[in-house]
């Protein structure tokens, strides 16, 4: 082989996941875009604000039902911007699988896949409930409204130094290399599945910076603001 990559990320035998990660890519972003005209508004908020429409039930929509609105709306959007991402890693998995004589390498990859958005639909479920609560706590208060944007600024502020940070650098090498999904064969589909969640939460971690940007951001509803301009 030389110096050639046993495991290249593209390739005749790489084409079908390609494809179907281009397909879902394509379908998730266009459900994300559905996601958004639908909550467009929002509620004015005392220190000219306008509170999101993410973090409120919409008519006659109860409490468990808003929640997993948003949940499927928060997975369906880390779809579209993580799977690019990943696709390097579960393409040069599938290969790894197969050069070493795997014969599910295609299943095993797809549960790697599932467990890894799996932790994203989890991190959406735990950052719902917390939303939700400084929505009511700015509905009832004038006071805490008119802080919203203040702590929305150190939001911002931390995400930027973190983005900085040798620890983010350490984190990102960590996930360009993959080391949490190529590392080991799986001798099961459970190996598999703690392997996507493994990367799943490398990559949470990694990103938790950009995260803490976009939620500072949606929950002032500027992208609303912005997509209105």
């Amino acid at each position: 082989m030389g110096g050639d990559d046993p495991f290249p990320v593209s390739g005749p035998r790489q084409t079908g996941l390609l494809a179907v990660c281009a397909l879902l890519v394509l379908a998730s972003a266009t459900a994300t875009v559905y996601f958004c005209e639908s909550m467009t508004g929002g509620m004015p908020m005392p220190g000219r604000w306008t509170m999101s429409m993410a973090w409120m039930a919409m008519p006659g929509q109860s409490l468990a039902a808003s929640y997993l609105s948003f949940t499927l709306m928060w997975l369906v959007m880390m779809v579209a911007m993580m799977l690019p991402a990943v696709a390097r890693n579960l393409s040069k998995y599938r290969l790894r699988v197969a050069y070493f004589g795997g014969g599910r390498a295609a299943s095993l990859t797809a549960v790697v896949a599932f467990g890894y958005f799996t932790v994203w639909a989890f991190i959406g479920g735990a950052v719902y409930p917390l939303g939700f609560a400084a929505a009511v706590q700015a509905m009832q208060s004038a006071a805490v409204a008119r802080m919203e944007p203040s702590v929305a600024a150190t939001a911002l502020m931390f995400a930027g130094c973190f983005q900085w940070s040798a620890h983010k650098a350490r984190l990102l090498e960590r996930c360009r290399g993959g080391a949490a999904c190529c590392s080991k064969l799986p001798r099961s589909m459970a190996d598999a599945w703690r392997q996507g969640l493994r990367l799943g939460s490398d990559c949470g971690l990694c990103c938790c910076g950009l995260m803490i940007a976009l939620l500072a951001l949606a929950s002032l509803g500027l992208f609303q603001a912005l997509g209105n301009a």
